[in-house]
């Protein structure tokens, strides 16, 4: 079977944004991008309603054979969350600019969400209120990562 990737974008949820580097890649490697409804410019889905229901749409993806995931952002989150709730279905990780559902602010990070709110004023509450956090689940990552 041809490798599978699965592309998660951030916050901007925008399914376009590892399209330059899918199309770079193989074209008989299988590659699922991901949008987020409700998120950026994407039409909400009623049936999401939080960070969870996102992990939810790629879990919904996985099947039988493993993936790698490229994520992005607040989808390096998602795809932490995804992989150490299937670690046998996630066989890499590449993890781009991300926080990956930790809290960094002790650390000086900008918080992107008062910025995010006047961008988009339509965003669903819990798109700001709630926070995934794994950072005491990181030792339980065992997956070939790559953090860019």
């Amino acid at each position: 079977m041809a490798r599978r990737l699965f592309f998660l974008p951030g916050v901007g949820g925008n399914p376009n944004f590892w399209r330059p580097l899918g199309d770079l890649l193989p074209p008989d490697w299988d590659k699922t991008y991901f949008g987020w409804p409700g998120l950026g410019a994407n039409p909400p889905d009623p049936a999401v309603n939080a960070y969870y229901d996102l992990v939810g749409l790629v879990e919904a993806k996985l099947g039988d054979e493993p993936v790698d995931m490229l994520a992005q952002s607040m989808g390096g989150a998602i795809g932490l969350t995804v992989a150490l709730r299937h670690p046998e279905n996630v066989r890499r990780l590449v993890l781009a600019v991300t926080a990956g559902g930790m809290d960094i602010s002790a650390m000086g990070a900008a918080d992107w969400r008062p910025d995010y709110r006047r961008e988009f004023p339509q965003v669903a509450d819990w798109v700001i209120d709630q926070r995934l956090d794994v950072s005491n689940q990181l030792h339980d990552i065992h997956h070939q990562t790559l953090l860019i």
